[in-house]
């Protein structure tokens, strides 16, 4: 017989999570995996707001995790909540945990795991900067605990990106991307982000296509790369890139190479318009 109430009182309190919680509207939270860029500080301003008034709810509750230690927590009310937390570009991986809190019981709203703060670099190029040869090697000997990669899984379909660990999806950040942010990551001792936009065989014309009225426009490359970092929110943060091209040009007819320095500066103010942010 208590079997029996102890399971009723779970539904019970299954439902209620569910009915509160579903009345819980999110406007900014991070996202499991997702990497913040540092500001000149060393810190990053994670956001978290959102609306409950509607629920039942006393208080909403932040609690904020490093390594899995409970580092901080903060109260604010149901209504339009807003909450603006710092944390440390190192190596550690945060957690946060919004809930609701009825009758002095916690009840789960939203919850992101792994979350780092740290740098971000992009890479382009062609087939040389995309190259797998050494991937098989580096997933079995390295660690990719903090490193990131935001891109569609399926590219055919750009549709959706998502955050993954470094080695994910496989080899879409390359050989190079991957021992290149691992040396950054030892170098300097935080986490860092590498998005490679490059293509095989791609010359500096290909590259360069752009909508001039829509640059996310992602009929071309260079707009699936303005929307991997919009969507990742770091469009306007970024300050690192690494351009390797050339081979499509120097394998071709001459008249490639010699139209090289007029593409190549359209794509460097493109680029400086597009990405503000970048400094090296």
């Amino acid at each position: 017989m208590k079997i029996i109430t102890s399971k009723i009182f779970f539904l019970i309190f299954s439902l209620i999570s569910i009915s509160t919680s579903g009345q819980t509207s999110i406007t900014s939270f991070p996202e499991n995996l997702q990497l913040f860029i540092r500001n000149e500080k060393n810190v990053c301003e994670v956001k978290i707001s959102g609306n409950a008034a509607n629920s039942s709810f006393d208080f909403v509750s932040l609690k904020l995790y490093k390594n899995d230690s409970l580092q901080m927590e903060a109260i604010s009310s149901p209504n339009d909540f807003k909450f603006t937390i710092p944390i440390i570009a190192e190596l550690s991986e945060y957690t946060f945990e919004l809930n609701g809190i009825k009758d002095q019981n916690n009840i789960l709203i939203k919850k992101s795991d792994k979350i780092l703060c740290g740098d971000a670099i992009l890479l382009l190029g062609q087939s040389n900067m995309s190259a797998i040869s050494g991937i098989d090697e580096f997933n079995e000997r390295e660690s990719d605990r903090f490193m990131r990669n935001f891109d569609f899984f399926d590219l055919s379909d750009t549709t959706v990106a998502k955050w993954y660990t470094g080695k994910k999806p496989y080899a879409q950040v390359g050989a190079i991307g991957n021992y290149l942010v691992k040396n950054l990551i030892d170098s300097v001792h935080i986490p860092f982000l590498v998005i490679n936009q490059s293509a095989g065989g791609a010359n500096i014309k290909w590259l360069t296509e752009r909508n001039p009225t829509n640059p996310f426009d992602k009929k071309y490359n260079y707009g699936k790369m303005l929307t991997k970092l919009k969507n990742s929110q770091i469009l306007d943060k970024i300050k690192y890139m690494a351009f390797l091209q050339g081979e499509a040009e120097a394998g071709t007819w001459y008249l490639d190479c010699d139209e090289y320095p007029e593409y190549f500066d359209i794509f460097i103010k493109n680029i400086r318009k597009d990405i503000p942010g970048l400094k090296k």
